[in-house]
Formats: C-alpha cells, sequence, structure tokens
C-alpha cells in the first residue's frame, strides 16, 4: 500500500499538475456532497466543535471542495496528503511530508505532540463517520477520548457487508445518501431541537 501511495506520488510529478488547476477542476466539477452536509458543517461550526476530516486522498482537492461548497469554517482541520506548489507558476514541486494511506488513517500518524489533538484534549466525546469498515480505526490515537460513537454509510454490496459494518461500527446507515440522521443526532445532542 505504502509503495503504491509513494508510487502515486512520482507519477503525479509528472504531469505538470499546476495549483489552479485543481480549483479549476473543482470549480467546473459536478461533485456532490451528502445531503445536508452544509447544515451539519454549520451546526458544528456554530457551537464551535472541531471537524476532523481525516483522508487517504488529497488534501488540496477536499479543502477546494469544502470551500467551493461555502464550509471551510475555521473549525474544520484536514488531515490528508496535501501538495506542495511553486509560489512562482504554481506548478506541483511534491507533497508535504506527511502521507495518508488507508492502512495509517489515524492519529497516530500524526504523532504524540500533534497540536490539533492537544487543543482537544478537554473534549472527551466524539462522533466517527465512515463509509468503510477500516475507518473506525481512525479514533486510534485519540488522546482523551472516553465515548466515541460510530456511525457507518453502507452505500454499496450490502447484503455482502452488511455483518462486518453490524461488528465494527455502532449505528449502521444503509443506502443514506444524506446527513439527516447525523443531523438529526447533533441537535438533540446540542439542545437544538426545531
Amino acid at each position: 500500500m505504502v509503495d503504491w501511495y509513494k508510487q502515486a506520488r512520482v507519477n503525479m510529478m509528472t504531469c505538470a499538475l499546476k495549483e489552479d488547476m485543481i480549483k479549476k477542476s473543482i470549480a467546473l466539477s459536478t461533485i456532490q456532497l451528502r445531503d445536508n452536509v452544509q447544515d451539519m458543517f454549520k451546526m458544528l461550526h456554530r457551537n464551535q466543535i472541531p471537524v476532523l476530516v481525516f483522508s487517504a486522498g488529497i488534501g488540496n482537492v477536499i479543502e477546494e471542495l469544502l470551500r467551493k461548497y461555502d464550509i471551510l469554517y475555521p473549525n474544520v482541520e484536514i488531515i490528508s496528503n496535501f501538495m506542495e506548489f511553486s509560489e512562482k507558476d504554481g506548478t506541483l514541486l511534491g507533497y508535504k511530508d506527511l502521507m495518508v494511506h488507508p492502512l495509517n488513517k489515524n492519529e497516530t500518524v500524526l504523532g504524540d505532540e500533534n497540536k490539533y489533538f492537544m487543543d482537544l484534549s478537554h473534549r472527551d466525546n466524539a462522533i466517527l463517520l465512515g463509509d468503510h469498515t477500516s475507518d473506525v480505526q481512525m479514533s486510534r490515537g485519540m488522546p482523551h477520548t472516553d465515548s466515541i460513537l460510530k456511525i457507518g454509510f453502507l452505500n454499496d454490496k450490502i447484503s455482502e457487508r452488511l455483518n462486518r459494518f453490524m461488528e465494527v461500527f455502532d449505528i449502521v446507515l444503509i443506502d443514506d445518501q444524506s446527513m439527516d440522521f447525523v443531523n438529526q443526532l447533533l441537535r438533540v445532542i446540542l439542545s437544538e431541537h426545531k
């Protein structure tokens, strides 16, 4: 897995990718977020609840997508594979040191002295959202967390994956393309009943 990610990085360097290409691609894309995810981000921002987006994808793409939907709030932290671009002409120079892949997509990849998690040391609870069974590992290494509610989005191969999802997640949402359940849960937790 690590070798594949390393090779993918090498391959990207041969593409003459420029930073503005990512921005233009996202601006022109028809990528859709789950229904009502914007409501969730707004609610969490309004209540000063930190949001961690942990991804083995390209952080610059995620950042630009959140910016497109106007949900890149100050309480949002993205931990991912970020590209570095030349300030001179915007050409891809390489990647930042951190390499996130599905096998290390958890807080341990950041080390013990990560400022983001140190700032959260007073928080005891977390809600983890994932669409793959390995996503439950994202909570590994989270300091000071007493309770983690794990919600799984099972979108495909339902009959063959359901049992495993039910083993690792506390709640499994089947073929649900919205954040309605999560938003309703957050409203109850935050006492924001409509």
